[in-house]
């Protein structure tokens, strides 16, 4: 299964991304649970909004 974790640049999702040919990655919590989906549409946004060294999104931070 290949797969994103929180934490992982962006920049780094292209080349999983392209290398495997696959649209769509799976992001991974550390228990391995889904914590959300990053797609090609949102690497060419992060890409088109200069977003390429920001990281992926960490769904268990809290800052309510």
């Amino acid at each position: 299964l290949v797969a994103a974790r929180p934490g992982m640049l962006i920049a780094d999702l292209v080349p999983l991304m392209s290398d495997t040919h696959i649209h769509a990655l799976p992001v991974l919590d550390d228990h391995d649970k889904l914590a959300g989906i990053v797609t090609q549409s949102d690497l060419i946004s992060g890409l088109f909004q200069g977003r390429l060294t920001e990281e992926t999104p960490d769904q268990k931070r809290e800052d309510a």
